[in-house]
């Protein structure tokens, strides 16, 4: 499991990280042509001042406890890119490919965070980064709640965009 060991997040679902993927690609509308990289990445959530965020800035309406500690305990540092392990339900795992030329036709491709559970395990936050293109990209964190027996987005954060 990715977790930050230095608070100790625990995933109550009992999910490997790839079943929560799923789960969360499901959520987003990901479609399951388009590749996902065979590498966890960082590259999402670094851009994100986590312990200064206000969730007022994040889309989706709706009130979540406890989001404010959750945040201020993610350290960062101890979450490392690797390799991903396995399969996504039916999605493709592939290697990154960025187009040569603008008019190189690529399917384009999605990577994904690691998982940050809170101490409690009723919240996670995963970034995803949907490649178009050189210049066509959109990355966003998604804060997910365990309720009702299962893993929805509650709130997301569109961090970059072009």
């Amino acid at each position: 499991m990715f977790s930050c060991p230095s608070y100790g997040q625990q995933n109550s679902t009992k999910l490997s990280d790839n079943q929560f993927y799923e789960i969360l690609l499901k959520e987003i509308g990901a479609k399951k042509q388009r590749p996902i990289s065979d590498t966890i990445s960082l590259t999402a959530l670094k851009r994100v001042d986590l312990k200064n965020s206000d969730i007022k800035n994040w889309d989706r309406p709706g009130v979540i406890e406890n989001w404010k500690p959750f945040f201020q305990s993610i350290d960062l540092s101890s979450l490392k890119n690797k390799p991903l392990e396995g399969a996504i339900g039916e999605y493709t795992i592939g290697k990154k490919r960025f187009p040569r030329a603008p008019m190189e036709d690529l399917p384009g491709f999605i990577e994904l965070s690691p998982i940050v559970y809170s101490k409690d395990g009723r919240l996670a936050l995963c970034g995803v980064v949907n490649y178009n293109g050189l210049n066509d990209f959109s990355e966003v964190v998604y804060l997910l709640e365990f309720r009702d027996g299962k893993w929805k987005v509650v709130k997301s954060l569109l961090v970059a965009i072009a």
